[in-house]
């Protein structure tokens, strides 16, 4: 991983196999992790590492992130993964992604929104409070636009209920960002995976925890299939899959 003097972070990297699904493409989830290993890279970069934020009473936590592909991924493809921080909007720190092909023609472009949280109380910290210097990258146009609350459509069926389990959870407590996901596509009918994934959105609303039962729930409206999981009837996360 590579820090330019803008601010721009950079790391050219393989798309592992493992990281595919059937059809050997980029799975949703995978853009979240990727996202969130580029997000990490960045601030252990800046000398501020998981442990360090957490000890001075900080983590971030994305709150919501869009995709849009101009493409999927292939398995083994190698590629360059970008990230910068945008702004700060309000209680959200933005930041932006980047993947382009091995020619350096963009494939995926990503936006996503972060808040910052006390990891003891759980609370919401405002930006200001931060003692470290957050970074602006209003300059550096993408073809993705914000992400934003989804407007889930009326009528979504029953999908089934999940327990979290312990392969769901990471270091912060809670099911990992892009497990929920795989939650969604796995109630999804699985020829929609044959066609290309064009625009994933996703928004976190609640954290789960270890013992939760996360009930699904999916609908297709205007072409955009949308999931939501609910705990104990509060809406946990949702999420919309655009295929062509």
């Amino acid at each position: 991983m590579r820090r330019s003097g803008d601010g721009v972070c950079e790391r050219e990297a393989e798309l592992n196999f493992s990281l595919c699904d059937f059809t050997g493409r980029c799975k949703p989830s995978t853009l979240l992790r990727i996202g969130a290993d580029l997000a990490g890279e960045d601030y252990r970069l800046r000398g501020l590492p998981h442990d360090r934020l957490w000890a001075e009473g900080f983590m971030f936590l994305v709150s919501r992130a869009r995709f849009h592909l101009r493409r999927n991924i292939r398995a083994e493809e190698r590629v360059r993964l970008g990230t910068y921080e945008r702004c700060v909007s309000g209680p959200f720190c933005m930041r932006d992604y980047t993947i382009d092909d091995a020619s350096g023609e963009r494939i995926v472009s990503g936006r996503s929104a972060w808040i910052l949280c006390n990891p003891q109380t759980r609370r919401i910290v405002r930006p200001k409070s931060f003692p470290h210097p957050l970074e602006t990258h209003t300059d550096l146009p993408l073809d993705c636009g914000d992400p934003e609350r989804l407007r889930l459509p009326e009528g979504m069926a029953p999908a089934g209920e999940r327990p979290v389990v312990y392969s769901d959870l990471d270091g912060n407590g809670h099911v990992n960002n892009a497990v929920y996901a795989d939650m969604a596509c796995d109630v999804l009918p699985a020829a929609l995976f044959e066609g290309e994934l064009r625009d994933f959105s996703i928004n976190f609303v609640q954290e789960a925890r270890l013992g939760d039962r996360i009930a699904l729930f999916s609908a297709e409206a205007q072409g955009t299939s949308f999931v939501a999981g609910y705990v104990e009837d509060a809406l946990c996360f949702e999420c919309a899959l655009t295929f062509q």
